[in-house]
C-alpha cells in the first residue's frame, strides 16, 4: 500500500496535543507514563571512592609512614612545613604501586623540590644534597623493620 499524499491528522485531533520530531511528551502521554527528567542530586557526588582510596594508602605507607613522619627532614635541619613520607624511588605520574619499604622523610619543600614525577630532578636533588635516598631508605627500612613496623 502506497501513499497518494502527506499525512494528514484526523479531523478530531488539535495541533497542541501532537508534539514535534526530538521533543517529549509529558508523562501522562508516554508510553511508559515515566517522566523523562535528569536525576537532581541534594548531595555532590563524592570524587573518589573512600574505601579504596584506604586500601591504596594503607598498600602504599601502612604504619610505616607515621613512623617516618616522626623522624626529621634527611636534606637539613632548618626545613620548614610538615614532613611528608616520600617515597625514594619516583613513582611517576601518581602511581599506585610504590613499595612502604622505600619511604624518607622529607619536609613538603624538599618533596617538592624532590620530585615525585621525574628521575633527572631527582638524581639532581640528590647531588645537591648529598644524599642517597634509597641507600637512606634502605636503612630507615632495617630501623622500622627492628621496632615492629609492617
Amino acid at each position: 500500500m502506497t501513499r497518494s499524499g502527506p499525512l494528514r491528522r484526523k479531523s478530531g485531533e488539535s495541533r497542541k496535543n501532537s508534539t514535534a520530531p526530538g521533543k517529549l511528551r509529558s508523562a501522562e502521554q508516554t508510553s511508559t507514563g515515566l517522566k523523562r527528567t535528569p536525576i537532581r542530586r541534594n548531595a555532590r557526588m563524592k570524587a573518589t571512592n573512600p574505601d579504596r582510596r584506604a586500601k591504596t594508602y594503607a598498600r602504599n605507607y601502612g604504619t610505616r609512614g607515621a613512623a617516618v613522619r616522626a623522624l626529621g627532614c634527611l636534606a637539613g635541619p632548618h626545613c620548614c612545613g610538615d614532613i611528608q613520607a616520600a617515597h625514594s624511588i619516583a613513582r611517576g605520574m601518581g602511581g599506585a604501586k610504590g613499595d612502604r619499604r622505600d619511604l624518607v622523610p622529607l619536609c613538603w619543600s624538599h618533596h617538592n623540590e624532590a620530585g615525585e614525577r621525574g628521575t633527572t630532578q631527582r638524581t639532581e636533588f640528590e647531588a645537591f644534597y648529598g644524599l642517597d635516598l634509597q641507600a637512606e631508605a634502605a636503612r630507615i627500612a632495617e630501623q622500622l623493620d627492628g621496632e615492629g613496623h609492617e
